[in-house]
C-alpha cells in the first residue's frame, strides 16, 4: 500500500526570536482530500515558547495538483503583544511518487516555501502600526511556521511633588 505523511509545526516567537508563550491559535482544515486520514489536527493550540506540531497527516491518495489547505488564526495574542490581524494560510500540494505519497510543494500564505525558507514582511497586527514576520522552513515533510510579535510599548507618567516639612 502507498502512502506518506506530512506535519506542520508552529513558533510564536519575540521580537529576539526567542519563544513566546501563551498565544493561542485554531486550526481548522478549509480543504480536504476526503480519503486522507487526518492523525492530529491541535486546535485550539497555546504556544509554550517552542515548535508545537498542529498538524500530522497520512497521506493515502495524492494526484497531481491534489492539496490540502489550513488556516491558522490567532485568537488570543499573549499578554504584552499584538495579535495577528489576518489568519495564515498553508497550503500543502501532494504528489505520487514510486515509493508512496509525498508533499511536492508547501504555500504560506499563497507564496511557495523554497528549500532555502521563505520569509514574509510587513504582516499586519491588530491595533498598530507595528508589522512583524512570518518565516517558513521545510525538512524533509515537515513545515515549521514561526510568527515574530511585536511588544506592546506602554508609557506613563510621574507626578512629583515637592513640599516643605508640614506636608
Amino acid at each position: 500500500t502507498k502512502e506518506g505523511s506530512y506535519n506542520i509545526l508552529l513558533n510564536k516567537v519575540d521580537e529576539e526570536g526567542n519563544g513566546v508563550s501563551g498565544a493561542v491559535f485554531t486550526v481548522v482544515e478549509t480543504d480536504t482530500n476526503a480519503k486522507d486520514a487526518t492523525d492530529k489536527i491541535e486546535s485550539p493550540v497555546t504556544s509554550n515558547g517552542s515548535a508545537i506540531e498542529i498538524v500530522n497527516k497520512q497521506i493515502l491518495e495524492a494526484t497531481y495538483g491534489t492539496e490540502d489547505t489550513f488556516t491558522i488564526t490567532e485568537t488570543t495574542a499573549p499578554g504584552g503583544y499584538f495579535k495577528l490581524k489576518d489568519p495564515i494560510t498553508v497550503k500543502v500540494e501532494k504528489a505520487s511518487v514510486a515509493e508512496g505519497y509525498e508533499v511536492s510543494k508547501f504555500y504560506v500564505n499563497d507564496q511557495e516555501v523554497e528549500t532555502n525558507g521563505l520569509t514574509l514582511s510587513n504582516i499586519e497586527v491588530i491595533d498598530s502600526d507595528k508589522k512583524v514576520e512570518i518565516t517558513a522552513t521545510v525538512n524533509n515533510n515537515t513545515l515549521t511556521v514561526v510568527v515574530s510579535n511585536a511588544t506592546k510599548e506602554g508609557s506613563y507618567n510621574i507626578l512629583l511633588n515637592k513640599v516643605d516639612e508640614e506636608g
